[in-house]
């Protein structure tokens, strides 16, 4: 008999919205204690069926039927910065959400995602997310504590690069180019002499082509998404960064009130989920990166000298920067975290190598490494 916990004393509300996209799920199978998950990411998306279903049915499996996962896709009850008061208010049970939504909230986890720079590859980040946060970040524990949640996932996206209409390979190329950029990105583009302007990823293809915009930046994938390979036929070999905080969160009293072997069942899914995330967007980028050139004409071009160092000194910058807000908003130990990050690149990059690509040993890795360390 599962105990009955805070979040089962909060009836979930049946408001119109909410109860219509309650009852588009189907609920669990009797004697299975349902977790109804919710994201932002629409049921349609490639992680939909390479990484959540499995993930699904593996939780299924090693609980022995004793846990079932339904979801609320495309934010139908929360998403992004939204997640943390569902969960904590019993509209949902876990969620993904990227930590940058809600800096307010979780100060000490985006100083570790505000160094985006030194991030070039996903599988390295998403070891250095889950590490970071999970063994070497109170302040992060604390943070997520406070909202009733437990951090179950953390991870990377792809790198970002820049894509031109004509060639750019030094600062006097880029120099007052037009380039739709947000975030880090931006940042780097303002500091390389670009002028960033902000629009919507499904605004750019038609911002390219009519010359609103003679840059983006974006992922690789992108290219394919919004046929930005159409206009951006010219691709600055240069990754400006990954973005790795990614969180998926999960009610504090809902996993602490499963029996103890039940949670070390459900904990033993979580590194090979995480890890599929990793390797299914760097297939994804890698497969983006081959289509474009093979297939739509796009060309990479190596980066002068003078980006090169200019990058370089940014980086500076972006660490000094990530340290100075973190301790505006009340992060834990910022310079602390920022040192962390870095050394875990390091150390990721070695373990990613020594792997050599492959998914069953990055996981390991990742369960060896982190999840066989953590302490709740």
């Amino acid at each position: 008999m599962t105990r009955i916990h805070r979040t089962h004393r909060i009836a979930r509300p049946l408001a119109a919205a909410s109860a219509l996209a309650f009852a588009a799920v189907a609920a669990a199978p009797a004697g299975a204690d349902e977790l109804v998950y919710g994201t932002h990411v629409p049921s349609t998306h490639s992680t939909a069926d390479t990484v959540i279903v499995p993930w699904i049915d593996a939780v299924k499996d090693a609980t022995g039927g004793d846990y079932e996962i339904t979801m609320q896709w495309g934010g139908a009850v929360a998403k992004n910065a939204a997640i943390p008061g569902a969960i904590r208010d019993g509209l949902i049970d876990m969620g993904l959400m990227p930590d940058v939504y809600s800096p307010g909230e979780f100060p000490s986890s985006v100083v570790i995602t505000s160094i985006a720079l030194p991030g070039t590859d996903i599988r390295v980040m998403t070891g250095v997310a889950s590490e970071a946060r999970m063994l070497n970040c109170p302040g992060c524990v604390e943070e997520f504590a406070e909202t009733d949640t437990v951090l179950i996932s953390s991870s990377a996206i792809a790198p970002q690069y820049l894509m031109c209409k004509e060639p750019v390979t030094s600062l006097a190329d880029l120099s007052g180019k037009k380039v739709r950029a947000s975030g880090a990105p931006a940042r780097v583009m303002a500091a390389l002499g670009a002028t960033p302007v902000a629009l919507q990823f499904t605004d750019t293809y038609e911002a390219m082509e009519r010359g609103q915009v003679d840059c983006t930046t974006g992922v690789e994938t992108f290219m394919k998404d919004y046929n930005w390979w159409d206009s951006g036929k010219y691709v600055l070999e240069l990754p400006l960064g990954t973005y790795h905080g990614v969180l998926i969160l999960m009610n504090k009293y809902k996993y602490e009130d499963m029996a103890p072997e039940t949670r070390e069942a459900f904990d033993a899914t979580l590194a090979g989920m995480t890890a599929d995330y990793a390797f299914v967007y760097t297939e994804e980028t890698e497969l983006a990166r081959k289509l474009a050139v093979e297939e739509h004409g796009v060309t990479y071009v190596a980066p002068d000298q003078d980006i090169l160092d200019a990058i370089e000194a940014f980086k500076v910058e972006e660490l000094k920067a990530a340290v100075e807000t973190g301790e505006k908003r009340g992060a834990v130990n910022p310079q602390g975290l920022a040192d962390l990050t870095l050394d875990l690149i390091e150390k990721w990059t070695a373990i990613v190598a020594e792997e050599g690509g492959d998914r069953a040993g990055f996981t390991a890795a990742l369960q060896r490494e982190v999840y066989d360390k953590v302490e709740r």
